[in-house]
């Protein structure tokens, strides 16, 4: 199926055109998503999924902002995103060059904070650290500030989420911010 997305002036959200039919609400999920990370990538090329064994672009189905945790995102993402956009203009790095100078490896959740593994400059680089550790301010799963961190398995949540979480069993402590 051959899909062409448009984002009409003034507007956030993508309509869908296949097969010359105009879908204005897109119910189906995963063109809706095809359709987000089509436009998340056109802002952001970096966040391109390339295959790191040939080189090859694995398409608009997923990207490396997915694998940072939902409550992340909605704290900080964003503002990480706009944060490495600004460090390239301000180093003159054309933006067709953006992705060449910054290769992701991994992004994961380790011991409850965000874990970025990427080749690229110095300055990109403490963008990562300073957003890796703000991550453990805040809760993974909704973006509120985190209040508790768990026994055992370390994650950061906070209130509402600590309370569904103890349903399941888990154990938490309270935060003790200086």
């Amino acid at each position: 199926v051959n899909i062409l997305f448009k984002l009409p002036l003034g507007s956030k959200k993508p309509i869908a055109i296949v097969k010359g039919v105009t879908i204005n609400t897109i119910a189906d999920k995963q063109v809706k998503k095809v359709a987000t990370t089509f436009f998340l990538c056109l802002k952001y090329p970096f966040l391109k999924k390339i295959d790191r064994w040939d080189d090859t672009f694995m398409g608009y189905g997923f990207t490396w902002y997915d694998d940072i945790e939902v409550g992340w995102q909605k704290a900080f993402g964003e503002k990480m995103l706009n944060d490495i956009v600004r460090a390239f203009k301000e180093n003159k790095v054309p933006k067709s060059k953006w992705s060449n100078y910054l290769k992701f490896s991994q992004i994961k959740e380790k011991w409850g904070q965000l874990r970025i593994y990427a080749d690229a400059p110095d300055y990109i680089l403490d963008i990562f650290e300073y957003f890796e550790d703000l991550s453990a301010k805040y809760c993974y799963r909704c973006g509120k500030l985190a209040k508790y961190r768990s026994k055992g398995w370390i994650t950061y949540v906070c209130e509402d989420c600590k309370t569904e979480l103890e349903k399941d069993g888990c154990r938490f402590e309270e935060i003790k911010y200086e």
